[in-house]
């Protein structure tokens, strides 16, 4: 299982509309080069976004993107899931229900099916575990690290 580089041009886009709190809305340019994304790629990634309810958008010169709702309410997954659709190791473990086997095989005879289950319920545990809030609070200890670091 691979996330897309769209999914985490998401997350990064997200964590930076939250990194810059209340102050107000951020263009596309400004998210893209704060975070190194290009700027052609990420208009679709925060159409997505907004077609999701994951971000807002405000027109005019002193528009831009907002988060649609606070940092603690947005799950890395559910932006994971907006942009690339459901999180499955294999096709036989899709949306929570038994999908299509490769093997031409009923998925409840497959000695293998539960193992991609479960790996399907971890990774989708650690991604709904994980909030954007948790990010900045991640961002903002890296950055503390950085300005502390002193050489001798």
């Amino acid at each position: 299982m691979k996330v897309s580089i769209k999914g985490e041009y998401g997350v990064l886009a997200v964590l930076e509309l939250a990194l810059n709190g209340n102050r107000g809305p951020l263009q596309v340019k400004a998210i893209a080069k704060n975070q190194s994304i290009p700027p052609r790629f990420l208009e679709q990634v925060m159409s997505v976004l907004k077609r999701n309810g994951l971000v807002r958008s405000i027109r005019g010169a002193q528009g831009g993107y907002l988060l649609a709702k606070s940092s603690d309410d947005i799950l890395v997954g559910d932006i994971i899931e907006a942009i690339d659709g459901p999180v499955t190791p294999m096709s036989c473990v899709g949306n929570g229900t038994s999908g299509t086997c490769w093997q031409e095989i009923d998925p409840k005879s497959c000695v293998v099916h539960g193992v991609w289950n479960e790996v399907k319920v971890s990774v989708m545990n650690v991604l709904n575990a994980t909030t954007i809030q948790d990010l900045c609070d991640r961002s903002h200890a890296l950055n503390g690290q950085r300005t502390l670091m002193y050489h001798i």
